[in-house]
């Protein structure tokens, strides 16, 4: 599989080091903002991995680049939204799919993303912002916990590094869960120390007992796996998918190598 890879932060990196290790796939070019120092060097140029020749291309010039050499089957992209939201319709046009981690979407910004996914022949978007497998299945739990017992108390706490100064939308997304299954407000307690890479703990607390559901990235590796299961289950689709559903069909599968 032929993969870009817009964003070259920490979770860049760690695409990178995860392609490293599997020779089916290929990172035939990255993207960077425009006007961005990194543009017009190599991968190898950026990161501390050698021998990464394929280029580095400002956002703006992507439609051109999709048009000449080795066309990706997938952009995979750990940027920010508004990176996103230029890279979008260039990919939809040339019908190379999208696995968008990025966050903090507006209302408004996630349905043109939906929209432009359902609305080109040959494309499909995945929305993934919660991207690992396990804290998919963290989401899934809280659902059926908050639906079986709607009366007991509910709140959140996530522990991210101490350089992280937004709230998790993970977080967010799983108060939201809770709060459509039982009616009321969840609260979300963000903590801030050393270099957590992300743990999300749900109280679950009624009169007399009490429920903990805790999920721990502790490599930054889970987030590239997840990307990938993404990545594959988009091969041979076209629309909108969020990575909630790729993960329950992941798991439904008899056999679940590792992408």
């Amino acid at each position: 599989m032929n993969v870009a890879l817009c964003g070259l932060g920490k979770a860049g990196l760690q695409i990178i080091r995860y392609v490293m290790t599997h020779p089916d796939l290929h990172v035939t070019m990255a993207f960077c903002r425009d006007g961005g120092k990194k543009a017009d060097k190599t991968i190898s140029d950026v990161v501390p991995f050698k021998g990464l020749t394929s280029p580095i291309y400002e956002i703006g010039q992507a439609a051109e680049t999709f048009c000449r050499g080795e066309k990706p089957q997938v952009v995979i992209d750990f940027s920010n939204k508004e990176a996103t939201l230029k890279m979008l319709p260039a990919c939809a046009r040339h019908g190379v799919n999208m696995v968008i981690c990025t966050t903090n979407f507006s209302d408004g910004e996630l349905a043109l993303i939906k929209k432009t996914a359902l609305c080109h022949a040959g494309f499909a978007v995945a929305y993934a912002p919660n991207i690992t497998v396990g804290v998919n299945v963290l989401m899934m739990l809280c659902e059926q916990t908050a639906a079986a017992l709607p009366a007991f108390d509910y709140a959140i706490t996530e522990k991210h590094h101490n350089r992280k100064a937004d709230v998790s939308a993970t977080a967010n997304k799983i108060a939201a869960v809770l709060e459509e299954k039982t009616g009321r407000p969840v609260q979300v307690n963000s903590i801030r120390a050393g270099g957590y890479v992300g743990l999300h703990e749900v109280l679950v607390v009624g009169d007399y007992e009490r429920i903990t559901l805790i999920h721990e990235s502790f490599s930054r590796q889970a987030f590239a796996h997840g990307a990938f299961i993404a990545a594959r289950y988009l091969e041979g689709r076209e629309g909108y998918f969020e990575m909630r559903d790729i993960v329950a069909h992941h798991l439904r599968r008899p056999e679940r190598p590792d992408v």
